[in-house]
């Protein structure tokens, strides 16, 4: 048998593939080490084929059952009894719906009452940024007037030290003269 390593990948799943049907035919439970003996390979090659393999088989098992048209006598008779089921159904189902119906409306309630909060909360949040943002104004505003203030202040200091100096001059003056 070739091995794995010269086969393409859908070559391979297909030589799994045999292999599966090989050991199911004589009565063998299909694992992937005994594909592996059959195929040859490793188990990294034979693992992903092995499984879709395996896959591939399961879907053709599944649409080989399909089930035989129904008898026309039965269908005939099924026809016949239905509407009576739905009613019977429908009777017994009846006091679920309604239960169904409540909390559907209790559920729109209530989205509505946490729709009317979200909507009350984002327009709070709004009227506290628009605060913030106020206060952010005023705070830049008070700093600037600091500023100023600041170097007035700064200004009034070395005028006031300028006319200290001339003040001890003139009192140095005065004291000088006799």
């Amino acid at each position: 048998m070739a091995t794995a390593s010269n086969l393409l990948k859908k070559d391979y799943i297909a030589l799994a593939e045999t292999a599966i049907l090989q050991l199911e035919e004589q009565g063998i439970s299909p694992s992937i080490a005994k594909v592996r003996e059959i195929t040859g390979g490793s188990n990294r090659d034979v693992l992903p084929a092995y499984r879709h393999a395996i896959d591939r088989l399961q879907e053709r098992r599944d649409r080989d059952l399909k089930a035989p048209a129904m008898p026309a006598e039965l269908e005939h008779k099924l026809s016949e009894l239905w509407p009576l089921a739905y009613e019977c159904a429908s009777r017994e189902f009846r006091p679920l719906v309604r239960v169904a119906e409540g909390e559907k409306e209790r559920a729109q309630t209530r989205v509505l009452e946490i729709e009317k909060l979200v909507s009350e909360v984002e327009l709070e949040m709004e009227d506290w940024q628009l605060r913030a943002e106020i206060a952010e104004n005023l705070v830049a505003k008070l700093e600037r007037k600091n500023s100023e203030l600041r170097h007035e202040f700064e200004k009034a200091e070395v005028r006031l030290a300028e006319r200290a100096v001339i003040v001890r001059a003139l009192k140095d003056s005065i004291a000088v003269t006799p």
